[in-house]
């Protein structure tokens, strides 16, 4: 590969990453406006939250199988126009089961582009390359969700909230006009039949257990009604887990959890992941409700984990190389978890450059623990399974992200229920994010599994005696 391929390649697949993380959160603090617009309350229209994630899982399970039978390039392609039409949809929305159904439709298209998107990376990349290259592809994941808010907030604050969805199209068509002329089209060379029992039950078995975190702390759907679906959809996936053993044609290979790095990175990510969906939603929360800031400043200081990571990303490779991933995770991890736990300790007489600094910091713990476990959870997978494992791992994300967003929730609620009143007390914040920080520590237990030359084939390092 060209050295100008090894940059613009990677440079497409987080351009595309980055556009649909920010899409997943940016409705967040435009939430007002568009209930306005489209004659709704506020907290029915976080329903178009939820639907994008349920179609984004739905769409997991089928996205691998797409991109090996019809070749990266096409599957990424068709992908990016679903997800720009969808946009266009969104923006043009004059009712809210028209917004609702293309925010389903916008999931879709975005997850099989992220997976699209991460397949043509590891296809693409030297096996010496992985480390740097897929630290750099994981900046998207971690800034998206924090950048998405007050994007959105300025947007809607400025100018019209469909422009939020319309912006989409000229860097969508842009993309798409790059990897035309840039990607090249991988397929698998034996590309077996489609299995439909095994979609079924994996997409609705993860389209179920999504809903009931999505809505569990939600006060339009009963809790025991949500439970009820949340068990239905685990008992599915149970199902299909009994299917998977049974063919070798199934679509998430959950046999691939058998290889310790693939375990130990798409399972340690799972519970740190947890933060990263959790800190965005319950940080302007307590800036807003606590610290009586604006949306736009609360956003702002939002994005201060992005500088942490960002500029972690550049020292990132060498320090893998040079301490190996079992010690750079046995630091990073609890230092990540924390970061989050301390922010529950803040209150508005708190200076502001220790909110900043430890926002920084957290960014940069966080930065280098995702730097690790994204690129130790292809370390060991044979060049055959990588479509397979792409797929396994982003159910894994999508997952985790929105079990992060419902743990937030469900943390505050909680801590109004034990203090017994209605609404959110600034109070409640410290149980929250101290039990988000506790979820996050359970990858620490993972992340001691490993052995001292993990992954040390990623950074041409030598083996740890």
């Amino acid at each position: 590969m060209r050295k100008s391929q090894a940059f613009v390649i990677p440079l497409i697949a987080a351009s595309s990453l980055l556009m649909e993380q920010i899409d997943a959160t940016v409705i967040s603090t435009a939430i007002p406006k568009i209930s306005a617009t489209l004659g709704v309350s506020a907290l029915d229209l976080k329903m178009a939250i939820s639907v994008y994630l349920i179609g984004a899982a739905v769409s997991i399970p089928v996205s691998g199988w797409i991109a090996g039978r019809f070749g990266t390039r096409t599957t990424f392609l068709w992908a990016m126009a679903i997800f720009v039409g969808s946009s266009i949809l969104c923006g043009s929305s004059s009712s809210f089961g028209q917004f609702v159904g293309a925010r389903l439709l916008q999931g879709v298209g975005g997850s099989v582009m992220t997976l699209a998107a991460q397949m043509i990376v590891l296809k693409t990349i030297a096996k010496t390359d992985t480390v740097r290259v897929l630290s750099y592809l994981s900046i998207p994941a971690l800034i998206g969700p924090v950048l998405g808010p007050p994007i959105g907030g300025f947007i809607a604050t400025y100018f019209s909230w469909r422009w939020i969805f319309l912006i989409n199209v000229p860097i969508g068509l842009a993309g798409m006009v790059a990897a035309a002329l840039w990607i090249k089209n991988n397929r698998d060379e034996h590309s077996l039949p489609f299995d439909w029992p095994g979609f079924s039950l994996a997409a609705s078995g993860l389209a179920l257990t999504m809903f009931c975190a999505a809505t569990l702390a939600q006060s339009f759907i009963p809790a025991p009604v949500s439970l009820t679906i949340g068990g239905i959809g685990i008992a599915v996936l149970f199902a299909y887990q009994a299917h998977a053993r049974r063919t070798p044609r199934s679509l998430l290979h959950l046999a691939l959890l058998r290889i310790p790095t693939f375990r130990i990175g798409v399972l340690g990510g799972a519970f740190a992941r947890v933060g990263l969906g959790a800190t965005p939603f319950l940080l302007p929360l307590m800036l807003q409700l606590g610290f009586g800031l604006t949306p736009l400043k609360s956003g702002l200081l939002t994005c201060v984990p992005a500088a942490g990571s960002i500029l972690l990303k550049t020292v990132a490779p060498l320090v893998l190389g040079r301490y190996g991933f079992r010690r750079a995770l046995l630091w990073s991890i609890p230092l990540s978890s924390l970061s989050i736990g301390l922010l529950g300790y803040m209150t508005p007489a708190t200076p502001y450059w220790i909110v900043v600094a430890l926002l920084f910091a957290g960014g940069c713990a966080r930065s280098l623990q995702f730097a690790g476990l994204n690129t130790l959870t292809y370390a060991d997978i044979p060049a055959k399974e990588v479509t397979h494992a792409s797929s396994l791992a982003t159910a894994f994300q999508q997952f985790s992200l929105n079990l992060g967003v419902s743990a937030g929730a469900l943390f505050l609620a909680g801590s109004g229920w034990a203090q017994d009143h209605r609404g959110i007390a600034v109070l409640d914040f410290l149980p929250a994010f101290v039990g988000v920080a506790l979820v996050c520590l359970c990858a620490l237990v993972l992340a001691g599994q490993l052995t001292s030359d993990a992954g040390s084939q990623l950074t041409n390092s030598r083996k740890s005696a």
